[in-house]
């Protein structure tokens, strides 16, 4: 996976480091521009790192979907059917859904055939390119006493992705948001 830009983060969460009395441990997070092989502890800290980022939220949100595209290029399906049991037996007690066994098998082989320009990412807010679906604001939340940093839809440029979605008329407005 290329990482853009390098993820520095000095309060990033250390679980390991919680005690009685100490029970707000942080490390320091770094990893490195360019291309990167990432085991699933440093992904899930890339993905869930929440200071290093010059956009927020939004720069999270893109690197979320960054390391599952990376990680759909990755699996293969017959890896996964062939090692399918012990794979549940993993996920067991932390995973839970009313899918069935075949059912998880069907959406994997799906997945698998789906080319990756099929897949459009989106985020809501400033995004990459021409992609404008809102803007940064901060709004007074009396319940909180102070200012909240929020994502205002523009609906002007959501609308027409919502309708083509979701399958709606071309002048069906349901994105309607003031502020």
């Amino acid at each position: 996976m290329d990482v853009a830009h390098p993820i520095v983060d000095d309060t990033y969460p250390d679980d390991t480091g919680k005690s009685a009395n100490d029970p707000y441990a942080y490390k320091r997070l770094y990893i490195g521009p360019g291309p990167q092989h990432l085991n699933g502890e440093e992904a899930l800290e890339y993905v869930r790192s929440r200071h290093a980022d010059l956009v927020g939220d939004i720069g999270r949100t893109q690197r979320q979907q960054q390391v599952l595209q990376a990680l759909k290029q990755k699996l293969n399906v017959g890896s996964i059917l062939s090692n399918l049991q012990q794979l549940f037996n993993d996920l067991k007690g932390s995973v839970y859904t009313d899918l069935s066994e075949q059912e998880i098998v069907g959406f994997a082989g799906f997945g698998h055939g789906l080319p990756a320009d099929a897949i459009q990412r989106i985020t809501l807010g400033p995004g990459q390119g021409d992609q404008n679906y809102g803007d940064y604001r901060d709004v007074y939340d009396p319940s909180a006493g102070s200012d909240q940093s929020v994502v205002i839809p523009n609906c002007n440029t959501i609308q027409p992705l919502i309708n083509r979605i979701f399958g709606l008329a071309f002048f069906v407005q349901s994105c309607n948001v003031n502020g």
